[in-house]
């Protein structure tokens, strides 16, 4: 198949920032101790969803609490603060500086991010990523719906495109959309076979 264009998750599969993420929610949800390794849990089989959704979903089955919506949007303004120089300096997952400076004038890349739009689009800059990117998407909205949009918005069928990430919500996103899906992990690094595929 030719492919056209690649959509990337952004921790994990282009930056080591998961590590940042998880100490985000450590600190957080540090005056539940006895909740913490299922807090930590939740967030590691999540790692596609935005970080408000996380919190939702913590509060309610993990706590048994209701989240309110000023609370809510203050951790979610803790969590940016805590993470985002971190981020920013984090280093690039193996083989992912050097396929973006290899293929991104050669084919159309994108990034769909569980992040919240703003904060991954000025990471992205802060890190002088932008020229790589012909867009960056992130949250509130999922990730079958950003791939969907790319789609629509760039003219690609589902053929033309891959989706790269490093969760199970990823998946589900390249899954729901019908395209195909690359899982990067420590034994599989998704650029070595990227460039199998890209070349055939």
């Amino acid at each position: 198949m030719k492919i056209k264009a690649i959509i990337f998750d952004f921790d994990g599969t282009i930056l080591e920032s998961v590590g940042i993420k998880t100490a985000a929610f450590a600190f957080l949800f540090k005056d539940y101790p006895e909740h913490l390794p299922a807090v930590l849990a939740l967030h590691k089989n999540h790692g596609g969803i935005s970080r408000l959704e996380k919190f939702e979903m913590i509060y309610r089955d993990i706590l048994c609490q209701t989240l309110s919506l000023e609370k809510k949007a203050e951790m979610g303004r803790q969590f940016a603060e805590y993470v985002y120089k971190g981020v920013v300096e984090s280093p690039f997952v193996e083989g992912a500086s050097e396929f973006l400076e290899e293929y991104h004038e050669k084919m159309s890349l994108f990034i769909a991010s569980g992040t919240p739009e703003g904060e991954i689009r000025s990471i992205i800059k802060d890190r002088g990523l932008e020229k790589y990117f012909k867009a960056v998407y992130g949250s509130p909205l999922h990730k079958k719906d950003i791939i969907l949009n790319i789609l629509k918005d760039f003219n690609f069928i589902p053929q033309d495109v891959i989706f790269v990430g490093d969760s199970a919500d990823d998946k589900e996103g390249a899954d729901g959309a019908d395209i195909p899906f690359i899982w990067q992990t420590q034994e599989n690094n998704s650029f070595s076979e990227l460039k199998k595929i890209i070349n055939i």
